[in-house]
């Protein structure tokens, strides 16, 4: 069951993976280029990087059912990984010299795309799946954050193959959509907006990404004490019949 807490938990990794201080100065050196030969070449940039992380969820959710871990192991390692995703948001500083370097990287690699062809709807969802791919070390605790929320999700529910696959590609998805929404939104706006709104938007991004870190810690110190279930028991207490049938159908 994929619950819409686990969704909009992915959607706002997504979003804030497209806003990290690595990846969005380059968003124009990306996407201009292509921009200036299509117009609508950022959408269909947007949906390439969408169905790239569908796909990614999709090989996910087939292959952890494969381990065979039993719910009550992999509800322990759920949980530390929830507070070392947490621990990372909240500590970026560890990953700045690693940053530096590979954005020099992104960099070189953003500027030769400038340089191809866009005319064609295939050239720009090849180039949104290759910006995914090369942006993904950049934004790698917030993907980390989704696929930590999928795997937990499917080995605690002993997910089959198909269901494993179906649930993968819509929470991969959904942070897919989250981390393309930004690019074909900034992708529009002049060079002069666009460096109006930087500022907050890396603002933005920090207060996010720490109230984000702060919840996967929380969340993983409750799985691991067991505190966890006891607060689910009282949620669900609370909610009315009408919302549990509604979420237990999703």
């Amino acid at each position: 069951m994929l619950e819409p807490l686990n969704l909009g938990l992915a959607l706002v990794a997504g979003f804030l993976s497209t806003l990290q201080p690595c990846v969005l100065p380059l968003i124009p050196i990306a996407v201009g280029g292509a921009l200036n030969q299509n117009k609508h070449a950022p959408l269909w940039i947007g949906l390439g990087m969408l169905g790239f992380y569908a796909l990614l969820g999709a090989i996910t959710g087939f292959i952890e059912p494969l381990f065979g871990f039993e719910p009550s192991e992999f509800k322990t390692i759920g949980a530390v990984l929830m507070v070392l995703t947490g621990l990372i948001l909240l500590l970026p500083h560890i990953f700045t010299g690693a940053r530096v370097f590979y954005s020099g990287v992104i960099n070189h690699l953003n500027k030769r795309a400038a340089t191809l062809s866009f005319e064609s709807p295939i050239a720009c969802l090849s180039m949104g799946a290759i910006l995914s791919l090369i942006w993904a070390p950049c934004a790698g605790p917030m993907l980390a954050s989704a696929l930590t929320l999928l795997t937990t999700g499917l080995v605690a529910e002993g997910a089959s193959d198909l269901k494993g696959i179906l649930q993968g590609s819509i929470l991969l998805g959904v942070y897919g959509l989250g981390a393309a929404f930004p690019l074909v939104l900034l992708a529009y706006l002049t060079r002069t907006a666009f460096a109006r709104w930087r500022p907050t938007l890396l603002r933005t991004q920090s207060v996010l990404t720490k109230a984000l870190g702060i919840f996967f810690l929380i969340f993983g110190v409750l799985m691991l004490s067991g505190a966890m279930k006891a607060l689910e028991i009282y949620l669900l207490q609370l909610l009315p019949e009408s919302w549990l049938g509604f979420v237990n159908s999703i």
